[in-house]
């Protein structure tokens, strides 16, 4: 599900001590009262970074996933579901094609 850097070479902690992939995915997280810095990052990071769409991802087999920017964070902040098309994305990832590629 993740293809960016998050997780891989970055990480957020909020205030609360929650650790997650990023700033835009905070869903799931780590709480790092519980446990700590290393346990998070050596377990509960790959884990996430694991986690893989459903057949039912409607970008599954979408051409221009190589110029698309749809991420997990994002379907969750427009519709409360890491696997939602998020529309104004799948128009970028259209404008990007054209610009790029023809």
């Amino acid at each position: 599900m993740y293809t960016c850097g998050a997780g891989r070479t970055s990480f957020h902690i909020d205030a609360n001590g929650k650790l997650s992939l990023c700033l835009s995915a905070r869903t799931p997280s780590f709480d790092l009262r519980q446990g700590s810095f290393q346990e998070g990052w050596d377990r509960f990071i790959p884990g996430v970074l694991a986690l893989e769409y459903s057949q039912a991802f409607a970008c599954s087999g979408c051409e221009l996933r190589t110029v698309c920017a749809q991420c997990p964070a994002m379907g969750l902040a427009e519709f409360g579901d890491p696997e939602a098309q998020v529309p104004f994305i799948c128009q970028l990832a259209h404008l990007r094609q054209e610009a790029f590629c023809d």
